[in-house]
């Protein structure tokens, strides 16, 4: 049967509820049987790291461990702790390949980037004193891991060359681990606060004559783009990302809440869309908030993408995080990352 859609995909959400590989693997075979082409595996967010990068080992060894969560409706046994080794990630690449999916990683930037500045926090910004001085990258701002629910301001320097490079290492390390055409980087809820507060960043703004922090975000993005076309790879945000401005064709937006203008410009001018609208293709959420009910009785091209179907690229849904506290009690962690419960 044709499908009517080029790209068909969830989002598995590994930062914040790790799943060992085996786990993984049994998903992908079942969305491989409804359909479905692509894992949009969710890798990295304030609540860890789970990815490793051989440059920059701290990423896992600080950032993958996470005690107690105080969010989601899990088990109090879950594994807050723990992350895929580069073997890992081929395993399961090569698995899903044999089931006709392919795995598009994601990598936050510029925010949800806590577990990261925790385990490098040089990386994140600087800020002025009330008596002017100005604080070193690492005294700015206090980093962990975050074992709760929320938006945080935690954003990687946009300001500085050496915080930019980090990130290009890791997307370096990502594009050769993960064969498929896509990298996904990420680019929703980055609240920009520090970045506004940053003498780096506010430098880079004057510098590269750009409007606001918005504008330093598309900056920041079209660098990431940019470097991932060289390697041949199409860049995947969230629709945040467009607040900037509009995005080259060699990026594709993944549509999921708000900006709906925004969107729909950007489909005018050619660029492809994935829809994944919160309020129908988010699973994960209380069922009362999205049934059965709300998925098939769903228009299949909404209102942004209305006579732009040949822009609209496909579905994916994601798994968010739910709201309600999980209990108290010693985490059940296997992976190695993990320290032992005291």
């Amino acid at each position: 049967m044709k499908q009517p859609f080029p790209y068909r995909g969830f989002m598995l959400d590994s930062a914040r509820h790790f799943m060992p590989v085996q786990d993984v693997c049994r998903l992908i075979e079942a969305a491989a049987v409804s359909g479905m082409n692509r894992m949009h595996w969710h890798l990295t967010d304030d609540q860890g790291w789970r990815l490793e990068i051989k440059k920059y080992p701290l990423l896992t060894q600080i950032g993958s461990v996470r005690g107690e969560s105080y969010f989601g409706n899990a088990s109090p046994t879950e594994n807050n702790c723990g992350f895929y080794t580069q073997e890992d990630v081929r395993q399961v690449v090569a698995f899903a390949r044999e089931k006709g999916i392919e795995i598009v990683p994601e990598i936050e930037v510029p925010g949800h980037a806590s577990a990261m500045l925790a385990a490098y926090p040089q990386y994140g910004c600087r800020r002025l004193l009330p008596n002017g001085e100005t604080q070193t990258p690492e005294q700015a701002y206090p980093y962990q891991v975050i074992t709760w629910a929320g938006v945080f301001p935690n954003l990687i320097c946009a300001g500085r060359d050496d915080a930019v490079q980090f990130l290009l290492d890791i997307l370096g390390e990502v594009a050769d681990l993960f064969p498929g055409p896509e990298v996904h980087i990420g680019g929703d809820e980055a609240v920009k606060l520090h970045w506004q507060r940053c003498p780096d960043c506010q430098k880079r703004i004057r510098e590269e004559h750009l409007q606001d922090e918005h504008a330093l975000q598309r900056w920041l993005v079209l660098k990431c783009g940019e470097f991932l076309a060289q390697r041949g790879k199409k860049t995947i945000v969230w629709n945040e990302s467009l607040q900037g401005g509009l995005l080259p064709k060699h990026f594709i937006v993944q549509h999921w809440l708000g900006n709906d203008t925004e969107t729909a410009a950007f489909m005018e001018s050619g660029g492809q869309v994935i829809c994944s609208d919160v309020g129908t293709y988010y699973i994960s959420r209380l069922y009362s908030l999205t049934d059965v009910h709300d998925i098939w009785a769903a228009p299949l091209i909404p209102a942004y993408a209305k006579g732009r179907r040949k822009t609209c690229w496909g579905l994916n849904a994601p798994c968010g995080r739910s709201g309600s506290p999980a209990p108290k009690g010693p985490p059940s962690c296997f992976s190695r990352a993990c320290p032992p419960w005291p």
